[in-house]
């Protein structure tokens, strides 16, 4: 019984790793498309002819707050984006959290269960001893021809 709650502890730890490793996956996925979409936004701002040295005009203009409304909407949009992507990362990280607290609650049950039972089951081997030792020395010696081996045949 101790051997299976070893293995389900065990099991569970399996699982831990490797939703971590999917987290880690995740995590690396999201960075490649992050790069990914600042390589495009680039090109897209080479595309349209802007002129590199204009960007940091952009970013100063945000700093200001004197953007253009429309440069202001497609911030909110974008920002608004990045934060519905957090919310729903973190959703899920959550989720995945909770589930793992689950997955140790159980498995610490069915641990302080198995120590229970293998704690019965040791207080029955103890009172077995115990009988068994009263039984023997209540009992008169067994003569030796019993309990020496039989003679094998010619």
């Amino acid at each position: 019984m101790c051997l299976r709650s070893h293995s389900e502890v065990r099991a569970a730890e399996q699982r831990v790793e490797s939703l971590m490793a999917q987290l880690s996956e995740e995590r690396q996925h999201n960075h490649d498309r992050s790069r990914e979409i600042a390589a495009a936004r680039e090109a897209a701002g080479e595309a349209s002819g802007t002129p590199p040295w204009r960007a940091p005009a952009a970013m100063e203009r945000r700093l200001l707050g004197t953007e253009r409304p429309s440069d202001e909407r497609a911030r909110g949009l974008e920002m608004q984006r990045e934060l519905d992507l957090l919310q729903r990362w973190k959703g899920d990280a959550m989720g995945l959290l909770h589930r793992m607290q689950m997955d140790m609650s159980s498995v610490q049950e069915q641990y302080r269960q198995q120590l229970e039972n293998n704690q019965e089951l040791q207080e029955r081997l103890e009172k077995m001893g115990q009988q068994a030792r009263a039984a023997v020395s209540g009992m008169p010696p067994t003569p030796s021809y019993l309990t020496s081996p039989p003679l094998s045949g010619p």
